[in-house]
């Protein structure tokens, strides 16, 4: 009987042993699910500026899990950054600067009361619940530079400004359109090319290419309105979603010759189409 009342004790103690073992298997499990992993990014894109900073929203399905800011980053360099284990997707801006304005807690980038910056776009899909991975990514450019020259008008009654509108002022961190009015004014460069007045603005992607407006304004504070979304359509531009409109458009407006020409110049090369109106 003592002999059994040992073995009782013993199976008892076993079984303890075991339960507590299982507890802290499990909460393990539990916690490293919840623990961070090591992503590493390595940024191997030819055609990146590195003026601005670098933006980076981490999410888990619609949910941002984290935000990360950094100075910029350099071509073939590599990143180390310790993001939750729930990742699912990584959206990242270049070039971001005090033009923009950016909301981290609602992942919008939009124009701070200025021209768009030269902002660059890179995205991947995370690999969830994993120790560490790697990513290397690619930008694209996001943002037509339109370079606007006007000639004509007399000493005294010149373009001083032009203000360009528009349909989206900005991007989601998922490169999804901010559906707010974009209103941008930009007056003359110092330098004026020939007998022409040069004005530069930066615009990102619009829903609606048709809704983009360009008013001149005159020293005398008259203006001149041109349908800047219908001469890009008649150029060859058919959306925002066209390549050739995230590249530099010339635009040269003749103010007494009521002349407009078009050259669509491409970022990666010399290659452009030209339109007269």
């Amino acid at each position: 009987m003592k002999k059994r009342r040992i073995n009782n004790t013993a199976v008892t103690f076993l079984c303890l042993l075991i339960l507590i073992s299982s507890l802290i298997t499990s909460c393990i499990k539990e916690n490293r699910c919840n623990c961070p992993y090591y992503l590493t990014l390595i940024n191997s894109s030819e055609f990146l500026a590195t003026s601005g900073n670098t933006v980076l929203w981490f999410f888990d399905k619609s949910t941002i899990e984290d935000f990360y800011q950094l100075e910029k980053m350099e071509k073939d360099s590599s990143y180390l950054f310790t993001v939750s284990r729930r990742c699912d997707a990584l959206h990242i801006w270049s070039n971001v600067s005090q033009r923009s304005y950016v909301d981290e807690d609602r992942a919008v980038l939009v124009c701070n009361g200025q021209e768009m910056d030269p902002l660059y776009y890179a995205t991947s899909p995370l690999t969830r619940y994993i120790e560490s991975d790697t990513v290397e990514v690619c930008f694209e450019r996001m943002y037509a530079k339109l370079i606007v020259d006007i000639a004509g008008g007399d000493s005294e009654n010149y373009p001083v400004s032009i203000i360009v509108t528009g349909s989206n002022s900005g991007y989601y961190a998922d490169c999804s359109l901010v559906d707010e009015k974009l209103v941008i004014e930009k007056r003359s460069e110092v330098k004026s090319i020939g007998e022409s007045r040069r004005f530069t603005v930066n615009i990102g992607k619009q829903r609606s290419i048709e809704e983009l407006k360009l008013n001149v304004i005159m020293a005398d504070g008259s203006e001149r309105v041109y349908n800047l979304g219908q001469l890009l359509l008649e150029s060859g531009i058919k959306s925002s979603d066209d390549e050739n409109f995230l590249n530099d458009i010339y635009i040269f407006i003749d103010l007494e010759e009521y002349e407009i020409k078009i050259e669509i110049d491409s970022w990666q090369n010399e290659d452009y189409v030209e339109i007269e109106y």
